[in-house]
């Protein structure tokens, strides 16, 4: 993926402009033509607008301080989204609850969508009734979007917003959802890669098309400070806070879509509905071409989803205009015109079917949704089970590892993102370790990388304004609620890996299976690996998936290596272990009694492998390193051991993952 340069954005740059609002008691129309529009009772004819209440401009820069952004959060939207599809031109009322999570009472209230779009007409609603709300718009410059700024609202009740309460508000925007890829091309991008990045926009000679959300295409409203591509990793972040932010939301959101030509389905985070037509198109016979031409008045499609909660994602809308393909095997469908694509996607799942079959279950929960975007260079988008991308023929085998991980999403629900994303991205290294050799293993099993894990967890966390649905975050979130990629991804990979060597694959799998589709917490899930494993976990769980507390740090103190004779235990010493094969004949016939003492001087508690390996043997035993702490495991080994390491790499470290010394000792 193309690196974005630090270059610096240029000033906010505008001229003024002004225009009428209607009297205080009255909602103000949104301009342009509205063919479908729901209120939850009779609105009352809307008498013309008087002047002085809303005012557009765009001044030289920003006068609003960021403090005021971040002091207000969304609690809940309810949207209804009116778009013609052929044009890509969209009007949205939208209804959100907005609070002032501040300490102190706010006189304005800011609120962005897509420069793209500008904000129409602005009410509140109270106990009392519902009046119209004075408002300014401006332009802001921001990379959370991907025309590089927003349309900012700064409304104004009719008294200051209190701490702590929240306002109803009424809004209607419109304007085009189309692709444009400004922010990326300002600084610097190729056109190419710009565009293959920043693809969103609806389109109808697309087989599907469609936005992601926060920072791709603000095509609902949001609150938050203005963020650059050129400030180091400030707008990842700052997305990976939304994700945490908006989790807990509840959004409803009716679509109605106008459209000459037909549409099948439509997808709002992830989650499929078919689009009802509501009006029929008039078709013209052509007995050549499958595509009628059609005449007379457009078709209206419509469709409905309500979330409790919204899960940590940005909303994402996407709309397809050709029927699903469903593949031989069952395993997946997509929507493309061609449908021959679909072979080589298929041929990579039934490679990789058995490792999720032994693992997660004999069947898979749901299928995999592919959205083809016809344009080549596009790059994938996922929610759970719905891939967006570009369809063509796939190499089987290269394709394998990203297979492995979409199978997981059917093979596997959960609703903390850890569960999902880490076990997806614990598969794909699972797999790769079994079939794949040489480079080609090297890559995927290097993908979760654990020096951006160790950066992640050695960076202090810092007091943020950053999010705009939450209050400051001061502490790094657990895996339960993290939502930074190299948090619920990598960390999560990990935790898994770690899990497969405290309690064996067995228990693992077992305990996956049964928890698969039950809906359940991180708690429900230690419970059940408890029953399956026999073992207490909860030192483990509390340190690495309730709570974050970083990573060990790991170092051998030193080793004692001795020959014992093959008689009683009181020679050996009661602190030897023996589980391995070679340690029992050790014990018996005589061999070697290695004391090995490591120290950790990090914040999280490890149990790794300390192996002990020669010429004819490689045993390897557990040993629990406390936090700030030292301990010592004594091994025995049938013959005098050459090297010992101390982890694998299967738990993840502040520093270096694997310790490798040689020893050189003498027979006694």
């Amino acid at each position: 993926m193309f690196v974005l340069s630090l270059l610096a954005l240029m000033l906010l740059q505008s001229a003024p402009a002004t225009q009428s609002a209607p009297p205080s008691d009255q909602q103000e129309p949104p301009r342009g033509k509205v063919l479908f529009e729901r209120h939850a009772e009779p609105v009352p004819e809307i008498p013309p607008a008087s002047p002085a209440l809303h005012t557009r401009s765009v001044p030289a820069e920003p006068t609003l301080p960021d403090t005021l952004r971040d002091s207000f959060v969304i609690t809940a939207y309810d949207l209804d989204l009116h778009l013609n599809y052929a044009t890509g031109e969209a009007t949205i009322r939208a209804r959100i609850s907005v609070r002032n999570n501040s300490g102190e009472a706010a006189a304005r209230i800011p609120l962005q969508v897509t420069s793209s779009m500008h904000w129409q007409s602005a009410r509140v609603h109270t106990a009392s009734g519902s009046s119209a709300i004075p408002y300014e718009e401006h332009a802001l410059i921001t990379d959370a979007d991907h025309t590089g700024r927003v349309s900012e609202i700064w409304l104004t009740p009719s008294k200051p917003v209190a701490a702590g309460t929240s306002i109803n508000l009424d809004l209607f925007y419109e304007g085009p959802l189309v692709e444009n890829a400004a922010r990326l091309l300002a600084v610097g991008a190729p056109e190419s890669q710009a565009s293959a990045s920043d693809w969103d926009g609806f389109n109808s000679a697309a087989p599907a098309s469609g936005v992601r959300g926060f920072g791709n295409v603000l095509w609902y409203p949001v609150v938050h400070r203005p963020l650059h591509l050129g400030k180091g990793n400030e707008l990842f972040k700052a997305i990976a806070e939304e994700r945490i932010a908006v989790q807990d939301i509840p959004f409803h959101l009716r679509l109605t879509v106008e459209s000459p030509t037909p549409l099948t389905d439509a997808f709002f985070c992830g989650e499929r509905q078919p689009l009802q037509p509501l009006a029929v198109t008039e078709k013209v016979s052509n007995e050549v071409d499958e595509k009628l031409p059609i005449t007379g008045i457009p078709t209206l499609f419509t469709a409905e989803w309500r979330f409790a909660h919204i899960g940590q994602r940005a909303p994402s809308l996407f709309i397809a205009s050709v029927k699903a393909s469903t593949a031989s095997s069952g395993l997946m469908e997509a929507y493309t015109e061609r449908p021959e694509t679909l072979a080589s996607y298929n041929a990579a799942a039934v490679a990789v079917r058995p490792v999720m079959e032994a693992w997660l279950g004999a069947r898979p929960l749901a299928k995999i949704t592919l959205l083809d975007l016809g344009a080549r260079s596009a790059l994938p988008f996922q929610d759970g089970t719905l891939i967006v991308l570009p369809m063509h023929i796939e190499d089987q085998d290269r394709f394998a590892p990203v297979m492995t991980e979409w199978l997981t999403y059917a093979w596997f629900r959960a609703p903390e993102t850890w569960m999902t994303s880490g076990l997806a991205a614990f598969m794909q290294r699972l797999w790769a370790e079994r079939e794949l050799r040489g480079e080609d293993k090297r890559i995927v099993t290097q993908k979760e990388t654990a020096l951006a894990l160790a950066i992640y967890e050695s960076t202090k966390p810092e007091g943020s304004g950053l999010t705009s649905s939450s209050s400051v975050v001061s502490e790094r979130p657990p895996l339960t609620r993290c939502a930074d990629p190299i948090c619920y991804r990598t960390k999560g990979a990990a935790v898994f890996r770690m899990l497969r060597f405290l309690v064996g694959e067995d228990p693992l799998q077992q305990a996956l299976q049964a928890f698969r589709d039950t809906n359940g917490t991180s708690q429900q899930f230690q419970s059940l690996l408890e029953r399956t494993s026999g073992k207490d976990l909860g030192w483990f769980f509390d340190d690495w998936i309730y709570h974050d507390r970083g990573l060990p740090d790991l170092s051998i103190v030193g080793v004692s290596p001795r020959a014992v004779s093959g008689t009683t235990s009181s020679v050996i010493g009661s602190g030897a272990q023996t589980t391995s094969p070679d340690a029992q004949r050790a014990r018996t016939r005589g061999g070697w009694l290695v004391a090995v003492e490591v120290q950790n001087d990090g914040e999280a508690t490890a149990e790794v492998p300390v192996t002990l390996r020669g010429d004819q043997f490689s045993t390897t035993e557990p040993l629990r390193i406390l936090p700030h702490s030292h301990a010592t495991i004594r091994i025995l080994v049938p013959a005098e051991p050459t090297e010992l390491q101390v982890n694998d790499g299967t738990v993840p470290e502040l520093r270096a993952d694997t310790h490798i010394r040689t020893l050189q000792s003498k027979k006694q």
